[in-house]
């Protein structure tokens, strides 16, 4: 009988490919973690009350607005920048 032929190499063969299938998954799975917390780590409630930041505000914006704003404005910051210019739109900030 040729290797990988028969019950004992199709089950050889199914194992091998459920373990590449859960190894993935689970890199998969490792990586959303870690992204996950790096949010989590980056938006504490207890700071967003302090500064005055209780409010949600979503909005969707042009795919190169997006991508200026990642490169000129450090990631911590974009709030911060968002407010500033809001401010200054409305009239709410005295330079």
């Amino acid at each position: 009988m040729e290797e990988g032929s028969g019950p004992a190499g199709d089950f050889n063969e199914l194992r091998d490919m459920m373990l590449k299938l859960n190894k993935k998954r689970e890199q998969n799975k490792t990586q959303r973690r870690v992204a996950e917390k790096e949010i989590q780590a980056a938006v504490d409630k207890r700071t967003l009350r302090a500064k005055g930041r209780t409010e949600q505000f979503n909005t969707n914006i042009r795919p190169d607005i997006k991508d200026e704003m990642a490169r000129q404005i450090p990631r911590r910051g974009i709030a911060d920048w968002v407010e500033r210019v809001f401010e200054e739109a409305l009239g709410m900030r005295g330079n």
